[in-house]
């Protein structure tokens, strides 16, 4: 089993997958899907707070790596050690996205599977990196279209979905739910 075969449910604001994953510093196959079950009930207890957004829209990104989960590092310390972890090796990048419309009360959900390599990156680079500030608030503290594109060798997926927001499904679920961009 690979998290490829993880199927990331309906969520909401009040319960991101990375408050799910707080605190845990390696995860099982096992351990993802009861937290991705334990996602999909709170997203049902909690969709109706969006009932007045037309269409409200949530999305997050997850990043694994050996049964480990990066989501945004805490503090400086914390990003350096992802990129000294994800540095020199292939990642997988999960985006979720879920829109609900409220006028047809229908939720749709999409999931976004990518894989990011890495080439090796040196400590003086890392530090440079670190200073740069894009490390805050992205998880696996790097961002794809700043500067830590000098450091990936390649990407398998799309890449507006490993930024966060994957263009393809967004659009896709607009069109399920009657939107057009066209007309």
């Amino acid at each position: 089993s690979s998290y490829a075969d993880i199927l990331i449910p309906n969520y909401t604001e009040a319960c991101f997958l990375t408050n799910l994953f707080k605190n845990k510093t390696s995860i099982s196959i096992e351990e993802t899907k009861e937290l991705i079950d334990k996602t999909r009930s709170c997203a049902n207890k909690c969709i109706f707070c969006f009932m007045d957004q037309l269409p409200p829209k949530v999305r997050e990104t997850l990043i694994f790596k050996d049964d480990k989960v990066y989501g945004k590092p805490e503090n400086k310390e914390q990003a350096i050690e992802f990129l000294k972890e994800l540095q020199n090796g292939t990642h997988t990048v999960i985006t979720a996205i879920a829109l609900f419309n409220g006028k047809i009360n229908y939720l749709s959900t999409r999931t976004s599977i990518n894989k990011v390599t890495f080439a090796p990156i040196t400590d003086k680079e890392i530090e440079w990196y670190i200073e740069t500030g894009e490390w805050h608030g992205v998880a696996g503290a790097y961002r794809i279209q700043g500067m830590a594109s000098c450091f990936i060798k390649h990407i398998e997926g799309t890449q507006s979905s490993i930024i966060g927001l994957p263009i393809f499904e967004f659009y896709d679920i607009l069109k399920e739910q009657g939107y057009s961009l066209i007309d």
